[in-house]
């Protein structure tokens, strides 16, 4: 089983073979459940202490094995945009300011899942957004 977080009932980041579920419902879902969980940008959205919480009870509903994908706008890239001109003030306070309470960086949410004891498969940065891919390990599984 699959699942899309999103914090509006409509998201354009819709994939076909994924149940969308509503950010405010995660506690719901049954633990150990899902083979993927695809979080979109919705996490920017929670201030830092609700995003932690959101972020530890989504680990919870993965299964042993299975991985969340984490997208997020970076807010170093977004700082080095504005530095060095290629992103005009405007635009970065659009990005930073609209609707965001938490909005963070690739290497800080990934401290974040590890911390939470995941396996980091992949990270990357393209243009001004993060996506990282985190693997929950098998059950006593050493992680690092």
């Amino acid at each position: 089983m699959k699942a899309q977080i999103t914090t509006n009932q409509k998201s354009e980041w819709i994939q076909p073979d994924y149940a969308l579920v509503h950010i405010s419902e995660i506690m719901g879902l049954e633990n150990a459940a899902f083979d993927e969980i695809m979080v979109g940008n919705c996490l920017d959205q929670l201030t830092v202490a609700l995003r932690n919480t959101t972020m530890s009870s989504l680990i919870g509903k993965i299964k042993y094995g299975g991985k969340i994908i984490l997208t997020g706008a970076d807010l170093t890239a977004i700082s080095r945009g504005v530095i060095t001109g290629s992103i005009d003030i405007e635009a970065a306070q659009n990005l930073i300011y609209k609707n965001n309470q938490s909005i963070s960086s690739l290497e800080l949410m990934v401290h974040l899942f590890q911390s939470f004891g995941l396996i980091i498969k992949t990270k990357r940065l393209v243009n001004l957004q993060y996506t990282i891919t985190a693997e929950r390990p098998l059950s006593g599984e050493d992680h690092g």
